[in-house]
């Protein structure tokens, strides 16, 4: 707790925002339930009151959240404790996996508007724009390229990592022998994408949750528990071990984050003595942003309910679904199904349609106003390639 009280009280010391509207009564020492929770409207409006004023001539490093809900948000730090942040995700990675920041890495994060120029390499990585992975000439070309490279370990989503397997399964593409780690990131990694993975790439698979603001929060070992970063963050959450998670950095003095809600919906338990030698406290799910719920009948319905509805119904019909997509209309709260299936085959396409209708209305979807659509490739636009999208 040595960590979390350091935070705190700098924070109230040297952060307006905090010195505003944290009470402090009586002189008993401040706990971290004396604190707001903040949201990123509250650092938006308010962003100049949330730097840390004692701090002055340092190097600064800036960081942008993706914005996933529409509203991005930079982070500032000071290079060392950026630094200290990484070392609690990066000291797990060699543990577990062998994986240091020296290992050859290639990640799909590359932003850029120039087809021609897809991809950028620096000593140790290789940055691909997400903008190639239905262009299978490109794909050829990375495969080429990762070669060539000797990639050790991928950084990837779980929709890129699903495109890429396509590819590989329909051109009998050869698999870099030389990748011996796949980290996943930035969505819910669904078991029949991991399954895949493990497959083809012969590797462990592991997931990393985390955030531009945060940098790592939780990470995934060999034996498949979730351990939170204690050494990085302190977690609440808003119920008893569930609901929305309040997220307190242990490392960014210059702006400082305390009680944060990310917008994540989680459920944990507490620390067991896992093979592992870790007893930190384990994510058990990810929920999905609670923006990104739909409430039907009084109950909240995320996209890995989604998600599990596909792969229950996909096993069933030889994984013939390659690709899926849900688009909710909050205003007629009507529900759309795209699905793209192997070879668009329209013999199960009514067997298909029939069990999603099923499984949807046993979550409480009224059944009129359930559409499924099946379409030969199905193009995910948002800008987080989400399961779900909400207009």
């Amino acid at each position: 707790m040595n960590m979390l009280n350091e935070i705190l009280d700098n924070a109230i010391n040297n952060v307006n925002f905090y010195r505003k509207n944290v009470l402090c009564t009586n002189g008993k020492k401040l706990t971290i339930q004396d604190f707001p929770i903040v949201e990123r409207k509250n650092i938006q409006i308010n962003f100049k009151d949330f730097l840390n004023s004692s701090i002055q001539n340092v190097n600064i490093l800036e960081t942008s959240s993706s914005g996933s809900s529409g509203n991005p948000l930079s982070v500032y730090w000071v290079n060392n404790d950026y630094m200290k942040s990484m070392y609690t995700l990066w000291k797990r990675r060699s543990k577990y996996y062998g994986i240091t920041p020296y290992s050859k890495k290639i990640d799909f994060t590359y932003e850029t508007l120039d087809a021609t120029k897809w991809y950028s390499i620096t000593e140790n990585s290789i940055s691909v724009s997400r903008m190639i992975i239905d262009d299978y000439n490109k794909l050829e070309e990375l495969f080429d390229l990762m070669n060539k490279f000797m990639v050790e370990w991928m950084y990837i989503q779980p929709y890129v990592a699903k495109k890429i397997i396509d590819y590989i399964i329909k051109y009998n593409a050869i698999v870099p022998k030389s990748i011996k780690y796949i980290e996943s990131v930035g969505e819910i990694l669904s078991e029949e994408i991991r399954v895949l993975l493990y497959k083809v790439f012969k590797c462990p698979v592991a997931n990393m949750y985390g955030s531009e603001e945060m940098n790592g929060i939780a990470y995934e070992c060999p034996y498949h528990n979730m351990h939170i970063l204690m050494d990085n963050v302190y977690l609440e959450t808003e119920y008893k071990n569930e609901g929305n998670v309040y997220i307190t950095n242990l490392h960014n003095y210059l702006m400082p984050f305390i009680r944060y809600k990310q917008g994540d919906v989680i459920s944990m338990t507490a620390g067991k003595n896992c093979p592992c030698g870790s007893n930190e406290p384990i994510i058990e799910t990810i929920l999905g942003r609670s923006y990104e719920q739909i409430k039907i009948n009084n109950h909240l319905v995320n996209p890995y309910v989604l998600i599990t509805i596909v792969e229950k119904i996909n096993s069933s019909v030889e994984n013939i679904i390659r690709n899926y997509k849900f688009v909710f209309d909050k205003s007629t709260e009507n529900l759309t199904v795209m699905l793209s299936i192997e070879n668009n085959n329209k013999m199960f396409e009514k067997i298909i349609k029939q069990a999603l209708m099923e499984e949807l209305q046993n979550w409480g979807f009224d059944r009129s106003k359930i559409i499924v659509k099946f379409f030969e490739k199905i193009l995910l636009k948002t800008k987080k390639n989400s399961v779900l999208e909400i207009i």
